[in-house]
């Protein structure tokens, strides 16, 4: 049963990833802020390249890449206890 609960659950997050998904494609600020980041990546890559090693270069990325999967872990866990928190608001309310 535990299963099937999770089963459902996750298919639900991912049904709501996907309509926030489709609404960050019609933010003009998200894609303003997306156009804004091509843009300065080839400038940042070189500069990044020519300042630091490769060794410096592999501890840098790991550095970032791990901190973007801990705040991506973070925003996740908030997301499914937040919808906790409705489906408990939901059943003690009666619905």
């Amino acid at each position: 049963m535990v299963d099937d609960k999770w089963k459902s659950l996750t298919t639900l997050l991912f049904e709501r990833e996907e309509i926030a998904n489709k609404r960050l494609k019609d933010n003009s600020l998200y894609l303003e802020l997306c156009e804004c980041q091509e843009q300065t990546e080839e400038v940042v890559e070189r500069m990044y390249h020519e300042r630091f090693t490769h060794e410096e270069r592999i501890i840098i990325r790991r550095h970032y890449e791990g901190e973007t999967e801990k705040s991506s872990m973070e925003i996740h866990e908030s997301y499914i206890q937040g919808l906790k928190d409705c489906f408990q608001l939901v059943t003690w309310l009666g619905f």
